[in-house]
């Protein structure tokens, strides 16, 4: 296996887990467990 194809791959993992965290991301935008978890709305700092 080449230093290229496992570039690739990671390449395609990492994009997979990114779209993972921004669709969680935008649900947990819509849910008031969000807010309350450490006592402050913590999606917005």
């Amino acid at each position: 296996m080449t230093m290229t194809t496992i570039a690739e791959r990671y390449k395609k993992i990492r994009q997979k887990y990114d779209m993972l965290a921004k669709n969680a991301y935008e649900y947990a935008k819509q849910t008031p467990v969000a807010r309350d978890y450490d006592g402050g709305d913590i999606l917005n700092g």
